[in-house]
C-alpha cells in the first residue's frame, strides 16, 4: 500500500479510530473514579561520617547508604512504628506502603510513605524515621567514635500530596491505547475487505482486464421524494395544459377573422352572414 492508500483508509474508517479512542478514554476515566485516593509523604535522612574529611571514610559511608536503606524497613522497626502509632495494620502491609531510596551524591536517604489517610502518611514517615535513627545510634555506640557514621533527620515529613489515581495521565493513556486499537481494527477491516470498488481496484488487482463501462451509484428513492416528484409533475402538466389552451384559443380567433375577411372580398362589404 502507498501512503495515499493509508490516508484513504484513515479517512474512510476514521470514525472507528475516534470511537475506540473515546471509549478507551471514557473507560480510563471511569476506572480512576473507582480507585481510592492515595497520599504520599516524604522525609529525608542525612548520613554523615565522623571523619568527613577522610576520603576513605566518606566513600565507605556512601557505599553503606544502600544497606541503610534496606535497614529502614526491617521487621522490628516497622513493628515498633505500628505500636507507637497504634495502627490497625500488619507489618507486611505497612512495608508495602513504604519506599526507601538512597541519594549517594548528597548522602541522603529518602523515605516515601503511601497511605489513604492524608494525616496518617506524614505521621508514619516521621515515626519510622525517628525509630530508625534511634536504632542506628544504639548500634553506633559499640563502634569507635572515629569510625562512626551518624544519621539524623535532614527534613521532616513533607505535607501529604495526592499520589494516585492520576486521572489526567490515565485518561490520556486510555485514549492513546484506544486510538492504536482503533487503527488496528480499521486496517484489519480494510485488509479483510477484498471487494473491488473502483476502476483503479480493477486495474490494480485484476491485470489484463480493461474497464469498459461503469454503473453510477443509484440513490434510494424515499416516499417523500416520490410525493415531491408527483407534485412537480402535476404542476408541470397544469402549466402545459394552460399553455396549449391559450395557443389553441388564439389560433381559432385568427382563423375566424381570416374567414370573415375572405367573405368580404367575395361578397363585398355586405355579407349574407352580416344580416
Amino acid at each position: 500500500m502507498q501512503i495515499r492508500d493509508y490516508v484513504k483508509v484513515l479517512v474512510k474508517r476514521g470514525w472507528i479510530i475516534i470511537l475506540v479512542a473515546t471509549m478507551g478514554a471514557a473507560g480510563a476515566f471511569v476506572y480512576t473514579r473507582f480507585q481510592p485516593t492515595i497520599y504520599r509523604s516524604s522525609i529525608k535522612l542525612l548520613v554523615i561520617p565522623a571523619r568527613l574529611g577522610d576520603y576513605g571514610a566518606t566513600m565507605a559511608a556512601g557505599n553503606m547508604l544502600r544497606q541503610y536503606s534496606v535497614q529502614v524497613t526491617a521487621q522490628d522497626l516497622v513493628a515498633r512504628t505500628i505500636d507507637k502509632l497504634r495502627l490497625d495494620t500488619g507489618v507486611d502491609t505497612l512495608k508495602g506502603n513504604v519506599s526507601v531510596n538512597s541519594i549517594p551524591e548528597d548522602f541522603l536517604i529518602q523515605i516515601d510513605v503511601y497511605d489513604r489517610d492524608m494525616n496518617q502518611a506524614p505521621q508514619i514517615a516521621n515515626t519510622l524515621a525517628a525509630v530508625f535513627v534511634e536504632a542506628h545510634a544504639l548500634r553506633q555506640k559499640e563502634i569507635d567514635r572515629r569510625d562512626r557514621v551518624e544519621i539524623s533527620i535532614y527534613e521532616p515529613a513533607s505535607p501529604p500530596a495526592k499520589d494516585s489515581p492520576k486521572t489526567t495521565t490515565t485518561v490520556l493513556a486510555g485514549g492513546v491505547f484506544g486510538a492504536l486499537l482503533g487503527m488496528v481494527i480499521a486496517f484489519g477491516l480494510e485488509y479483510l475487505d477484498d471487494s473491488l470498488k473502483t476502476t483503479q481496484d480493477v486495474e490494480r488487482y485484476v491485470p489484463g482486464i480493461a474497464v469498459l463501462a461503469t454503473v453510477p451509484p443509484i440513490t434510494p428513492v424515499t416516499l417523500a421524494d416520490r410525493e415531491a416528484g408527483a407534485a412537480e409533475m402535476k404542476a408541470g402538466v397544469s402549466t402545459m395544459s394552460a399553455g396549449i389552451g391559450s395557443k389553441v384559443g388564439s389560433g381559432v380567433d385568427r382563423a375566424r377573422g381570416g374567414a370573415q375577411r375572405a367573405r368580404r372580398r367575395i361578397f363585398g362589404s355586405g355579407s349574407p352572414d352580416d344580416d
